[in-house]
């Protein structure tokens, strides 16, 4: 059977099969399934505060020295450019 309709469109089966493919790829992601950190290099991470920002001021800080982003050692001054103040 052809993927797509006569009118050069892909058919309703098609597209209600491709996503129920993919339900378990968004599953994955909304569990936390997919636990991979970016590195500090490619967030720009410094050890020093950046215009008054600094990483214990952050959301994503986990004191004493981790990020729920950013791998590796994390320092409270330090500064990336993922920072987002804390509410």
């Amino acid at each position: 059977m052809s993927k797509h309709c006569e009118s050069g469109q892909v058919s309703r089966r098609t597209v209600l099969l491709g996503a129920a493919g993919a339900l378990p790829l968004v599953a994955l992601g909304v569990t936390g399934a997919h636990a991979g950190k970016l590195s500090q290099a490619s967030v720009n991470y410094q050890k020093e505060p950046h215009e008054g920002k600094h990483c214990s001021q952050c959301n994503f800080y986990i004191a004493p020295s981790s990020c729920k982003q950013v791998d590796g050692t994390i320092y409270p001054n330090g500064y990336c450019t993922l920072f987002v103040a804390k509410g």
